[in-house]
C-alpha cells in the first residue's frame, strides 16, 4: 500500500516538476478590488510586505457592472438577509426576484448598440496602438468558448508572447516592473507557440492606462518577435 502511495505521489511530483520546467505551472496572484478605483487593484505579494497598487488588464467584468450604484447598494441586503437555502426548499424570496432582474439588465445591456460601440472603441484604441508600437499580436479570435455569455464583442486583444517560459517571465515584468496585471495563456488553451498575454480594454481603462500599458509592452516585450497579421 505505501509503495503504490509513494509511486503515485513520485509521480505526481515529476509531473508538477515538469510543468514547472517548462513554465506551464500556474501560480493564482493575490489580487484585491479596491472599491471606486476599477482597473487599479491591489496585488499582495509575499506575507509580511505591503500590498502594491497594479492596473488589471485582464478582467472578465468588460463592462465595469461589478461597480454598478444599483449591484452596490443591493449587497449589503443580500448579506443581512443571509443565505437561507434554495427556492425549492425555503421558498422564493425577493433576492430571487432581484437577481432575475439584474439578469434581464444584462441582456438589455448586450442588445445596447451603443454599449458595444463604446466598447469596440476602447478595443480599436488598444489594437490600433500596439500595431503602432510594432507589438506583434494575434487576430482577435478568443481562446474562451461562449457557452453561458456570448461574447458581445472582441475585446480580447492577445499580445504574442511565444513559449510557456517567457510568457510566464514577461508577465511578472509587467506586474512586478511596471505595475501591470495580465493574464497569461499557454498550452493546452492555445496552441505551443502562440502562449500569449491576454489584454482586455474596458471602459473602465483611460486613455492614460492606455499609454501607461504601451510604455510598459514596449519597454518588457523582446524587440526581435515577429509582426503577425491581425485584425
Amino acid at each position: 500500500m505505501n509503495l503504490t502511495r509513494n509511486a503515485v505521489l513520485a509521480r505526481c511530483q515529476a509531473s508538477l516538476d515538469g510543468l514547472r520546467a517548462e513554465g506551464h505551472y500556474r501560480d493564482f496572484a493575490r489580487l484585491e478590488r479596491q472599491s471606486g478605483r476599477f482597473a487599479r487593484y491591489l496585488f499582495h505579494r509575499a506575507a509580511g510586505t505591503a500590498p502594491r497598487e497594479v492596473t488589471v488588464w485582464s478582467t472578465n467584468d468588460r463592462l465595469g457592472m461589478g461597480r454598478h450604484p444599483a449591484v452596490i447598494a443591493a449587497a449589503p441586503t443580500a448579506l443581512e438577509a443571509g443565505a437561507g437555502g434554495t427556492r425549492n426548499i425555503s421558498g422564493t424570496s425577493p433576492l430571487h426576484a432581484t437577481v432575475a432582474a439584474a439578469l434581464a439588465s444584462v441582456r438589455h445591456l448586450k442588445a445596447d448598440a451603443m454599449l458595444r460601440a463604446w466598447l469596440q472603441q476602447r478595443a480599436a484604441t488598444l489594437k490600433a496602438r500596439l500595431d503602432a508600437a510594432g507589438i506583434a499580436r494575434l487576430p482577435l479570435r478568443s481562446h474562451i468558448v461562449p457557452v453561458l455569455v456570448p461574447v458581445l464583442v472582441p475585446v480580447l486583444v492577445p499580445v504574442l508572447v511565444p513559449g510557456a517560459a517567457a510568457c510566464r517571465w514577461e508577465a511578472r515584468r509587467l506586474r512586478d516592473g511596471h505595475a501591470l496585471y495580465a493574464t497569461r495563456v499557454n498550452h493546452p488553451t492555445v496552441a505551443r507557440g502562440e502562449e500569449r498575454l491576454r489584454l482586455c480594454a474596458t471602459p473602465c481603462h483611460t486613455d492614460a492606462m492606455l499609454a501607461e500599458l504601451l510604455a510598459a509592452v514596449r519597454a518588457v516585450l523582446p524587440c526581435a518577435l515577429p509582426a503577425r497579421s491581425a485584425t
